[in-house]
């Protein structure tokens, strides 16, 4: 399983997130009109949506 890890802006602590919980992080608080991002696109939306640099840095990713 691919695990990506992310370090928190804030406090700098290293997460270990599958790609389902970033997607949550990034179609999160949306509008009804908003389409949501998914498994072919999320890296555009990790970068577009105000995700990497505000909230979270992407680092890698990992198989465990």
């Amino acid at each position: 399983m691919k695990r990506y890890i992310l370090q928190d802006v804030e406090t700098g602590k290293l997460k270990a997130w599958t790609l389902k919980s970033i997607l949550r992080e990034i179609n999160r608080d949306r509008s009804n009109e908003y389409t949501p991002y998914n498994h072919t696109d999320w890296k555009e939306g990790w970068f577009n949506m105000g995700v990497e640099g505000d909230i979270y840095n992407l680092i890698g990713e990992v198989r465990i």
